[in-house]
């Protein structure tokens, strides 16, 4: 495969998964319209997933999308320029990527259905390509975490997000105690490569990924700002002990 095909397919991969979500999204705009602004994201994309295939038949998704982040992890890591790139009107595919892992943890922690494992395999392959991505940009995160380790979605925000889910009639299991904990077992996977890329990508707010990242800057602009910082002051401290002396 010659070059140019191999940065067309990563390109297609980095933005591939957005025209999913948001095709999605156009039709759960339809369908829960009155609703749509109270909506959490991860609320809104599965309610809208529930309508249109319903939740037993979401397994073929699971796939689509695992497949997806192991291109991922090879794509943006072998061609970092790619982590910039968004579709159109500026979406970005890293918070794509943290809608489609929020939306699988809830499924798997919280959603009243059998048994199905094929949302975990779409979670471990998601957070290890974050992973990845972000150690290649310095953003190292735990390879191991605790499941109860902190992680910035509260417990307030999971609820209200169940509570969405309940009113547009998506059955829930009756402990959600139980589904925080496996819920945020899930999201501690990859919450802090998530929100160190957003830090570093900049993506347009979303919820429960860029809105809650600090700005970045690289490594070497802090140690020339601190250069230039500090050689200011030296010379200000200088300028202030011969006027006193």
């Amino acid at each position: 495969m010659g070059p140019f095909l191999i940065v067309a397919r990563a390109l297609a991969t980095a933005l591939g998964v957005w025209a999913v979500v948001s095709v999605l999204l156009s039709a759960i705009r339809t369908i829960v319209v009155s609703r749509g602004e109270s909506l959490a994201l991860t609320a809104f994309v599965f309610v809208g997933l529930r309508h249109i295939r319903g939740l037993e038949e979401l397994d073929d998704l699971w796939s689509e999308w695992e497949a997806w982040f192991a291109d991922l992890e090879q794509t943006h890591t072998s061609y970092p320029a790619l982590v910039y790139f968004r579709s159109g009107q500026g979406r970005s595919w890293l918070t794509s990527a943290g809608t489609v892992l929020d939306t699988a943890a809830v499924v798997t922690a919280a959603v009243d259905v059998a048994v199905r494992p094929q949302p975990q395999p779409c979670l471990r392959a998601g957070f290890l390509a974050l992973r990845k991505v972000a150690d290649h940009f310095g953003q190292a995160s735990d390879p191991d975490p605790a499941p109860g380790d902190p992680i910035s979605v509260t417990r307030a925000e999971f609820d209200a997000c169940l509570d969405e889910l309940a009113a547009a009639g998506v059955p829930l299991r009756a402990d959600r105690e139980r589904a925080w904990r496996e819920f945020a077992g899930w999201r501690v996977n990859c919450d802090a490569a998530l929100i160190a890329l957003c830090a570093v990508i900049e993506p347009r707010t979303a919820p429960w990924s860029s809105d809650r990242s600090p700005r970045w800057s690289p490594p070497f602009l802090r140690t020339v700002w601190l250069a230039r910082t500090s050689g200011f002051r030296e010379s200000r401290r200088m300028h202030r002990t011969e006027t006193t002396g």
